[in-house]
């Protein structure tokens, strides 16, 4: 059972966007207006680009042998096969859950599209984000204890520096690495199996790159997802014509950028990447395979760590003499993107579908057609307990917080509005205003049973008080047990104030649940909804 989150959890732009408003719209074409027969005859399918990359794809992809990958690997023949594409950084287990949702989208997108037409042939492929550098967002991983409290764990690799992933071999201490985080999850009949294959794939002198394809091959092998490996010679060696292009043509290219930027902001949006003076977009590996990022002013091209200048011919010399020194950025990736693949749509998360905002023009600048920008599934996966903690207490999602303790601190206060006056306390008032009164009457009636009468009501007020006190008691240890649900409630939904979706690993859920979670992700989440929605597992 899924339902929908109404609740807005990312950036404006992202908001305005899914929701089809005008403001986002004109930027980025709607989503929901998905005009194919308009989009791919654009794309000059039968290039001899487009041929080489498609044949460099299966032969990157020639180790896979599910039917559907084999399928899809026969698509690659055709000039009328067109790729939707997704990709991110390679992130331990793939993590956190939303490459997974990223894969997802782009299958369950794939699939549909094939279903809708015979015209064209529609492959998903994940582009493995092997240049990335930033070792320390791909180094750990979250999970949740018995009682859904986050943890995080970190591999102690070395890190490089700005040295790109592929350059990465995995080191002895991820051993420990995967014995810690298993001697830390619950132990169920899932988790020999589970670890025995990630000791498997992330053995010590295995690449990071290949570990994680095997590893995500493996999760999706019933869906043929295809992998695209960027830092390969032959494309690194393709693409140096991409580079020479874009700088060449990079004054007209910064100009659509900054006037993007400045429209954005005057719009009211947020520039999610930073327009910085003198940045080409462009990465060059330098001493000790160091990737730093090449800037120009004026006529002379330079790195911030030498004093060295250079003419855009020089520069250029140095690209062609070696392909495999040259990267994207941010920036530079969709275009490089689309100018290798045949992409009719980009798989996208809400901060991507933000700063892609700023590069509407520069596909046109580079004679690209830009693809569709598809959103992401986004999702949380609700436990059992979890859902019974929900209905047990009452609780709407719509209504909790990111914060944990402001999210305890508001239901005691509603629950205490709610409680209204203790009747006891009634009571033992009402005990002593009437006892004048009953003490009067029985003196009327027999003084001799005043004393008595006096005593039977103290002890009457000295049982309420005595019930009082253990209802207290019980009140205490019970609310100690609510507040432990409701933070373990809260640590499922948004693990240290964050949805979950960016937190948490894919392990965690296959140790707990087995396997068949990926078959209910794929299946169950919807591609259709740009809402958040909520898996019941």
């Amino acid at each position: 059972m899924n339902t929908i989150l109404k609740r807005r959890l990312y950036n404006s732009f992202y908001q305005d966007y899914i929701l089809q408003k005008s403001a986002a719209h004109q930027f980025i074409d709607s989503p929901h207006q998905l005009a194919w027969d308009q989009l791919i005859p654009r794309l000059n399918l039968d290039s001899d680009r487009y041929q080489y990359i498609r044949t460099v794809l299966i032969n990157q992809n020639k180790d896979l042998h599910s039917p559907k990958a084999e399928n899809y690997l026969d698509f690659l023949q055709s000039q009328q096969s067109v790729i939707i594409v997704t990709g991110q950084q390679l992130g331990l287990f793939a993590s956190p859950l939303y490459t997974i949702y990223k894969i997802a989208s782009t299958i369950k997108l794939t699939e549909s599209l094939n279903s809708q037409t015979q015209k064209y042939k529609f492959i998903p492929v994940f582009w493995l984000e092997s240049e990335d550098h930033d070792f320390q967002e791909v180094n750990h991983i979250g999970v949740q204890d018995n009682n859904f409290l986050p943890k995080h764990y970190v591999y102690d690799g070395e890190d490089r520096g700005k040295v790109s992933l592929r350059h990465y071999l995995l080191e002895s201490s991820i051993s420990s690495f995967l014995s810690e985080v298993k001697g830390n999850l619950l132990n169920t009949e899932f988790s020999n199996e589970l670890f025995e294959k990630l000791n498997n794939f992330y053995k010590p002198g295995r690449k990071w790159t290949m570990a994680i394809r095997d590893f995500l091959q493996e999760l999706f092998h019933p869906y043929g997802l295809l992998f695209f490996q960027p830092g390969e010679n032959e494309v690194k060696e393709l693409s140096v014509d991409f580079f020479i292009q874009f700088l060449n043509n990079l004054k007209t290219l910064r100009s659509s950028f900054e006037q993007k930027s400045g429209q954005l902001l005057s719009a009211g949006f947020h520039n999610q990447v930073k327009n910085i003076a003198g940045q080409t977009f462009v990465h060059m590996e330098q001493e000790h395979k160091q990737r730093e990022h090449l800037y120009v002013d004026g006529e002379s091209y330079f790195f911030k760590k030498s004093p060295q200048k250079y003419h855009l011919d020089e520069v250029i010399a140095k690209i062609k003499e070696n392909p495999s020194s040259v990267s994207s950025t941010v920036v530079s990736r969709p275009l490089l993107q689309s100018w290798l693949l045949p992409v009719a749509a980009y798989i996208a998360g809400p901060g991507e579908i933000a700063y892609w905002a700023q590069l509407s023009q520069m596909f046109k600048e580079m004679d690209l057609v830009m693809p569709v920008l598809y959103p992401r599934i986004s999702a949380t996966l609700i436990e059992p307990k979890v859902a019974r903690y929900m209905e047990k207490y009452s609780l709407n999602l719509e209504e909790i917080p990111l914060s944990s303790n402001l999210f305890i601190e508001q239901y005691f206060k509603q629950l205490n509005e709610n409680a209204g006056q203790n009747p006891l306390r009634n009571l033992d008032k009402m005990l002593i205003e009437e006892s004048a009164k009953v003490e009067a009457y029985i003196k009327a009636v027999d003084p001799t049973l005043v004393d008595m009468a006096s005593k039977s009501l103290e002890r009457m007020r000295q049982t309420i008080s005595n019930l009082e006190g253990r209802l207290v008691k019980a009140q205490e240890q019970r609310q100690s047990q609510l507040t432990n649900h409701l933070k373990q409630l809260h640590a499922s939904i948004y693990p240290n104030g964050i949805p979950q979706e960016r937190f948490q690993s894919i392990i965690y859920f296959l140790n707990k649940f087995g396997p068949e979670i990926l078959d209910r992700i794929v299946m169950e989440l919807e591609i259709n909804t740009f809402d958040h929605q909520l898996l019941y597992l």
